[in-house]
């Protein structure tokens, strides 16, 4: 039997622009200098750890990644909580979910809005807004995590 499916938290921090424009957080990704993937543009994620609840992944990754603190989940608009004697469900409808069947992740894409001042991590740095037409330009460079590639057109398409 092979290994099962992470769930990953992927965060897309956005902004509305002094000129009305919604604007979205990216940083640079250096978990690891080695990795084929440094230095690519991602969005905050990382995985769901066990037993945690939703809301409590998404601050924990933000703050880790970014030093951002949550203020508002925008996607999805409403999530519940339902608790059974043998489980507790969260329904949610994320942006979009995004299968990697090569690395065995599914990336659970919500939209937020966050406050305080971003900082390098040991796990991402130059943090930069882009507007969604500079997202759309740096998706056309290759440069841009693979698992976050289809999460961002999604958002691109959502907002445009």
């Amino acid at each position: 039997m092979g290994k099962k499916a992470q769930p990953v938290i992927c965060i897309i921090v956005e902004n509305l622009s002094d000129y009305g424009q919604y604007e979205l957080l990216l940083q640079k990704r250096v978990k690891d200098v080695n990795e084929k993937y440094y230095g690519f543009w991602e969005i905050p994620q990382g995985r769901i750890e066990a037993y945690e609840d939703f809301q409590s992944s998404i601050q924990r990754e933000l703050y880790e990644e970014t030093g951002l603190n949550l203020e508002q989940i925008v996607v999805p608009s409403e999530h519940f909580q339902v608790e059974y004697e043998a489980a507790k469900l969260n329904l949610i409808v994320p942006l979009c979910c995004v299968f990697d069947s090569t690395n065995n992740y599914i990336g659970i894409a919500v939209v937020v809005k966050a406050s305080g001042v971003c900082r390098n991590t040991q796990e991402a740095t130059s943090h930069q807004m882009f507007s969604v037409s500079q997202l759309k330009d740096i998706l056309l460079n290759d440069t841009v995590f693979p698992l976050d590639y289809p999460i961002l057109q999604r958002y691109v398409e959502w907002r445009s």
